[in-house]
């Protein structure tokens, strides 16, 4: 009668054992899909959060383009976001990606002095032209880190 006791305990305590060991891998897993589901609302909130505007574009010179983009959005955009940034520019249905530095900079003109693109703050663009500007109907367009864009289209 003894033996069974003991065999009995055994077994509880295998239960006891293996229902834990399940409960922390289904705990573990919980923490992954909450950290993944945390992860994809706090993108999503930011995407929402950021939008802009191209309020205005305009031939300066013969190679050079000014273009103006007002955060209309929530978000801050640091710089290191907005030079990664992509720009878009030429010819209706002939534009080309231009490169930061070597074909466009900015400066923001309205800033309050921390070099960041807050709300209600205007971007000024200004692309530099390696041949001059014919006379015809240009596209410009301005893509944000997170995909968010605005185009622009106007004449010469």
């Amino acid at each position: 009668m003894a033996s069974i006791t003991i065999e009995e305990a055994i077994i509880v305590v295998s239960t006891i054992i293996a229902t834990s060991i399940l409960a922390a891998a289904i705990f573990s897993s919980l923490s992954r899909i909450e950290a993944s589901y945390k992860s994809v609302v706090a993108a999503t909130e930011e995407k929402m959060g950021t939008d802009i505007k191209i309020v205005f574009a305009m031939s300066t010179s013969s190679t050079t383009v000014k273009v103006w983009v007002k955060n209309v959005g929530t978000s801050r955009i640091a710089p290191s976001m907005i030079v990664s940034s992509d720009l878009f520019f030429g010819k209706v249905n002939n534009a080309t990606r231009l490169s930061y530095s070597s074909d466009w900079s900015y400066s923001i003109v309205n800033d309050d002095g921390d070099g960041v693109w807050e709300p209600g703050e205007t971007l000024e663009i200004t692309i530099t032209l390696s041949s001059t500007l014919s006379q015809g109907d240009y596209y410009v367009r301005f893509v944000l880190y997170n995909g968010k864009d605005a185009e622009y289209m106007f004449s010469v």
